[in-house]
C-alpha cells in the first residue's frame, strides 16, 4: 500500500514539475518577447533621431548653398553695374 502512495506521489511531483517547467517556459518567452519589443522599439527611436539629424544638416547645408548663391548674384550684378559705368564712360567697348 505505502508502495502505490509512493508511486502516486512520485507521479503527482512529476505532473507539478511538469506545469511549473511549462508555466517557466512560458513566462520567458513572453519574457523574451517583451525585450525584442524593447529592442525594435529602441531601433526605431534612433532610425527616427538619425532622420531627424539628417534632415536637420540637410536644411543646415541648403542654407549655406542659398547664401552663397545670394551672394553670387549680388556680386555678379554689381560686376555688371561696374562694367556699364565703365562702358559709359569709354574705358571699355562691347568688344572687351
Amino acid at each position: 500500500m505505502q508502495s502505490i502512495l509512493a508511486t502516486k506521489n512520485i507521479k503527482r511531483t512529476w505532473i507539478k514539475q511538469k506545469f511549473v517547467r511549462a508555466r517557466i517556459a512560458t513566462f520567458q518567452k513572453k519574457k523574451h518577447g517583451q525585450t525584442i519589443g524593447e529592442f525594435k522599439l529602441k531601433k526605431i527611436e534612433q532610425e527616427t533621431l538619425l532622420d531627424a539629424a539628417k534632415a536637420h544638416a540637410d536644411l543646415i547645408l541648403s542654407q549655406k548653398k542659398l547664401n552663397i548663391n545670394l551672394m553670387n548674384i549680388d556680386l555678379l550684378e554689381r560686376q555688371v553695374e561696374t562694367d556699364q559705368n565703365r562702358l559709359e564712360k569709354g574705358e571699355i567697348n562691347l568688344t572687351d
